[in-house]
């Protein structure tokens, strides 16, 4: 059995096609969905409340950022934090011991004091995908976005 398979239309979107720019699509796409993106996560991200020791809370979400990477043919965005302990949060821990470092003792507040030791038993934590439950419903956006875009540099 033997068939033939013939496209047409070519000539009428080849000027649009030569017109296209990846590179203008896909920087133009991670600059308008990054920062939705990033403020999403960050709204999703916990918050620690303000204690004797860390007065301020909500340093992993003052921390979350993004960056793009265009080339050719791809397009990333990358959603990260700069606080060191971020994969902590977001992976859990098992139960472990916190000694001390660089001082004497641990310092931290418990029991609605400062206390001191050599050591703490920590329970561990639980993962908390953040992200996760931040990306997850944007999905659909991302993509329209990006079809949205690609279909604008056509009509131009």
């Amino acid at each position: 059995m033997t068939f033939e398979l013939t496209v047409g239309g070519l000539d009428q979107i080849r000027d649009s096609l030569q017109a296209f720019s990846w590179m203008t699509a896909a920087a133009e796409w991670a600059d308008e969905v990054g920062p939705v993106i990033r403020d999403a996560v960050k709204d999703e991200s916990p918050v620690a409340p303000a204690t004797l020791v860390s007065p301020e809370g909500g340093r992993l979400k003052k921390s979350i950022r993004y960056q793009r990477s265009v080339g050719a043919g791809s397009a990333q965005l990358l959603i990260y934090s700069t606080v060191p302990y971020a994969g902590y949060v977001i992976d859990g821990t098992q139960p472990h011991i916190i000694r001390y470092r660089n001082a004497r003792f641990l310092r931290f507040a418990g029991q609605g004091q400062i206390m001191f030791r050599k050591q703490v038993n920590h329970p561990g934590t639980q993962p908390n995908d953040f992200p996760e439950r931040a990306v997850t419903p944007m999905v659909s956006y991302i993509q329209q976005t990006f079809s949205d875009i690609v279909e604008a540099q056509f009509l131009e």
